[in-house]
């Protein structure tokens, strides 16, 4: 399946085998408009003579034609989610819900292509160990009484000696 645009309309375009045809419909509007061609070469040509034929005959007949998307979509969400999305928007600097929405939109929309992933995050942390021991007593490296492992992080830990 390919999708083709033309003048702002969109089509989808496909393969029949038993009809041994390719066909197209203009997608996104009320108007059920339909093309075909025997061949690749002439599949295009079909879709513009099919968006051309519609806004002519729009024209003859004084209606004015679909457009694909007006910019307008009800969103249907929990009243607990709309709740959320009103609290949000209040307390952080959107001017209203649709600002909201569309930024998220649009975020999802150009980030498809990144993968999520969750990670942990390990902070550097400083300690003062005191090396002054006695002779008898050998010194312990790295320490034992760390409030984690230091064999797993040790290469994210500074020590500073006294």
């Amino acid at each position: 399946m390919s999708i083709i645009t033309y003048k702002g309309y969109s089509a989808k375009i496909e393969y029949s085998p038993e009809d041994n045809i390719i066909f197209g419909k203009i997608l996104f509007i009320n108007d059920r408009i339909l093309f075909d061609a025997i061949n690749c070469d002439e599949i295009e040509q079909s879709f513009h003579d099919a968006v051309d034929g519609y806004l002519e005959d729009c024209k003859e007949l004084n209606v004015p034609p679909d457009k694909p998307f007006s910019g307008n979509f009800n969103v249907r969400i929990t009243p607990e989610l709309h709740k959320q999305l009103a609290q949000t928007v209040a307390q952080e600097d959107y001017k209203n819900q649709n600002q909201f929405i569309k930024e998220a939109i649009e975020e999802k929309i150009n980030n498809k292509n990144v993968i999520a992933h969750k990670h942990e995050h390990i902070h550097k942390k400083e300690y003062n160990i005191n090396i002054e021991q006695s002779e008898q007593e050998p010194l312990d490296y790295p320490p034992k009484n760390l409030p984690f492992d230091v064999h797993k992080q040790k290469n994210m830990i500074n020590h500073k000696v006294n």
